[in-house]
C-alpha cells in the first residue's frame, strides 16, 4: 500500500509520536476538567 522510503517512514513515526502526545494531552485536560467539575459538584 505504501512505498516505504525512509522519509515516509520518519514522517509516519513523527505523526504517530505527535498523535500519541496529543491524545495524552487531551486525556489530561479532560481528567482535569472532570476533577474541577466534581469538586464544584461536591462543594455545592
Amino acid at each position: 500500500m505504501y512505498a516505504f522510503n525512509p522519509n515516509a517512514l520518519m514522517l509516519m513515526m513523527w505523526v504517530a509520536a505527535t498523535d500519541m502526545s496529543a491524545r495524552a494531552s487531551v486525556v489530561l485536560r479532560s481528567v482535569v476538567v472532570l476533577l474541577i467539575m466534581g469538586i464544584r459538584w461536591f462543594s455545592s
